[in-house]
This record gives structure tokens, C-alpha cells and sequence, in this order.
């Protein structure tokens, strides 16, 4: 898709960020903090991806500082808790939500404390923090809507169900989609009790276990298997009680014709209405959310932190997520990717050279 011609990056920029974070920043920080918090989105998006303590000169045009000491934890004055609750509010009702986790890895916070944990984004165990996160959808609409720290991998399901708890304060869910990891009785319950559906994949220790459900598959007439040309998948749907999870459908997906144990995987739906292309349709709609944390690594330096407290690390995470949003919004007027976006305001970025008014710093170093 052709990418529509972006405005003059010189004063559109400046109102633009300023309206973005404005709707909701300026009702909980000094003007000082909103400065902090441009300037360090204005870094994050002109400057390379290792941005994390770099910003504008006020004078010369691009120049490197070091503002980390103002994403300190003693220092800042603003509840990102708060400033998310403003993010869901212009959120449309009847969204979906999407909950996985991603991981700093200690080499990058070689002070702070740091765990063992399975980063399902890099397919392999990291000795680092984990921070979980909750994104709406919307048709075109994506934005990061809720982020907590990890401090135990099963603290990943009450927080999120505090997440989805305070979403549902201010807006309806059509429906949750989140990998294995939360596939756990007590979201289930909770969505249920909300009348909330939700499209997971079982874990391999949950109390259905692996093996009843190769049993399910192995006792299923191989004939039974219907070919889904468009998602080039064979599939089955049974609808299975548990004492547990309640009534679910349970789709047995088959990448190919014969397989019995190898190249199976299962999709749980709690909707029983849904056919197989919907639940199919929802499994995909997780991948949104890798998405964002791909273009946030590659373009926004997510895991570039070079911060050593909790307070400056989650901050850092913030400031790129909110960027993320503002550049999804962006996305959105002009199509393209969240990279090709923010190559055009770097082509830009000669003519910024002038914006006092939005930069004003207690300290350049």
C-alpha cells in the first residue's frame, strides 16, 4: 500500500505530539515532566534505536544528553497507572484484548535485579525482568493500554486480571486473546463470571494435561478432519466439560492429513458458538501484540535499556509504548508500517531545529 505524504515534520510534529500527549499527560505531570516526556519521545523517534538517554538540543539541532536521571523513580511525578486509565477511556467499547508478557534481559540492566524465564518471543530462557502487557484492538486501532512488572511468573495471572478488571470499569470486551501462559482457571472463571469470551491454547500442565488431549485426537476418526483451504489446516471442533474449565470447544488442528501426535496443536475457545474459521481467526488476532513488540525492538529500542533501577526501566517501557501509540495513530491518517513512519520524520529531522517551547530542560549534559 502506497504510504500517503506526511505533513511538514517542523510545526506539525511539535502540535501534534504536544495534542497526543496532551489529551492525557498535561492533567498528571508539571509542565517540566511533559517536556521530559516529549523530548523523550521526539529521542526515541528521530534519533537510532539506542535512544534511551539521548534527546533534542534546544539550540543546534540534534545533539546527544543524557536525560536518564529524569526517568528516575524518585523524580518523576506521574502515575503511568492513571495515564493508562486516560488511554483506555478513548478506547471504543466492545475491543478486543490482548495480554502477553515480554522480557529485559539482564545484559541490558546489569545492576537491577533480574530471574530466570521463558521469553516467548525469543523462543528461549532469559536471565532478566518480565513486564506484562495488554493491548486494545479495534479494527485499524492499536494501542498499549496496561503494563505491570513481573515479579513471579504465577503473579502474571492476578495481574491480569487487574488489568482486565479496570479496563471493564470504563469500557466492554468483546473478547480476550492471550497464549498458553494464561490459559489458567482463574482468568477463565473471572471472563466467564464478565460474560467475556476467550480463545487460548491449553498449557501443557494444565489440568486437562497433554495426554488426554492426544486422546481426544487419537480417538477422532481421521476422516472426521475437515481442510481449511484459506488457513491450509485440517480440523476438528469438540465441545468438552471440565470441573474445571467449565464447557469449552476445543479445536484439534492438523497441519497435515496423517498426523496423529506430532504436528497437532490445540485452540480452546469458552465461546461454544464460534466456528472453527473464528476461533481459528481469533488465535491469529494474538499475533498482534508480537507485532508491537517487534516494531517496538526494532524501531523504538524497547529492550535497549541501559537503566539500572526498576522505576527508570519501567518508565523507559512506558515512554516507548506511549511513542508506539503516538506513532500508530499516525499510522493510521497515512498507512504504511510503524518503520516506514518513523523513517519519515528522520528524513525530516534536519528542519527540526528550533523547539524551545517543548524542550525546555533543567539539564543538558
Amino acid at each position: 500500500m502506497k504510504i500517503k505524504e506526511l505533513p511538514r515534520m517542523n510545526i506539525p510534529i511539535k502540535i501534534e505530539i504536544n495534542s497526543f500527549f496532551s489529551k492525557n499527560l498535561h492533567k498528571f505531570m508539571f509542565k517540566e515532566e511533559l517536556n521530559i516526556a516529549i523530548s523523550y519521545t521526539l529521542s526515541l523517534i528521530i534519533l537510532d534505536r539506542k535512544a534511551t538517554i539521548k534527546t533534542i538540543s534546544l539550540d543546534s539541532g540534534i545533539k546527544l544528553v543524557d536525560i536518564s536521571y529524569y526517568l528516575s523513580e524518585n523524580y518523576r511525578y506521574w502515575d503511568i497507572d492513571i495515564i493508562l486509565d486516560e488511554d483506555i477511556k478513548q478506547c471504543e467499547n466492545d475491543g478486543l484484548i490482548i495480554l502477553d508478557s515480554f522480557v529485559i534481559a539482564k545484559e541490558n540492566t546489569t545492576k537491577s535485579d533480574a530471574r530466570n524465564v521463558y521469553s516467548s518471543c525469543q523462543k528461549r530462557v532469559l536471565k532478566g525482568q518480565e513486564y506484562l502487557v495488554m493491548i486494545y484492538v479495534k479494527a485499524e486501532v492499536i494501542r498499549v493500554i496496561g503494563i505491570k512488572k513481573l515479579e513471579t511468573r504465577p503473579d502474571m495471572i492476578n495481574k491480569s486480571i487487574k488489568l482486565l478488571s479496570n479496563y471493564l470499569k470504563y469500557r466492554t470486551i468483546k473478547g480476550v486473546r492471550a497464549d498458553s501462559h494464561f490459559f489458567h482457571e482463574q482468568i477463565i472463571y473471572f471472563l466467564r463470571f464478565k460474560e467475556v469470551e476467550f480463545i487460548s491454547k491449553p498449557r501443557r500442565d494444565s489440568k486437562w494435561g497433554d495426554f488426554q488431549l492426544k486422546e481426544y485426537t487419537t480417538k477422532i476418526n481421521k476422516n472426521s478432519f475437515r481442510y481449511y483451504p484459506k488457513e491450509k489446516l485440517y480440523a476438528k471442533a469438540i465441545i468438552v466439560e471440565s470441573e474445571i474449565y467449565g464447557l469449552c470447544k476445543i479445536l484439534i488442528v492438523k497441519t497435515k492429513y496423517n498426523n496423529q501426535e506430532k504436528g497437532v496443536f490445540y485452540v480452546v475457545s469458552t465461546n461454544l458458538e464460534l466456528s472453527v474459521r473464528e476461533i481459528l481467526k481469533g488465535k491469529k488476532q494474538r499475533w498482534q501484540i508480537e507485532v508491537i513488540f517487534r516494531d517496538c525492538s526494532q524501531n523504538l529500542g524497547l529492550r535497549d535499556c541501559q537503566s539500572t533501577s526498576k522505576g527508570s526501566i519501567l518508565m523507559h517501557i512506558f515512554m516507548v509504548f506511549q511513542t508506539y501509540n503516538y506513532l500508530s495513530s499516525l499510522k493510521e491518517k497515512y498507512g504504511g508500517t510503524i518503520g516506514r513512519i518513523k523513517r519519515r520524520i528522520c528524513d525530516s529531522n534536519h528542519i527540526i531545529t528550533s523547539v524551545p517551547d517543548i524542550l525546555k530542560l533543567k539539564k543538558v549534559c
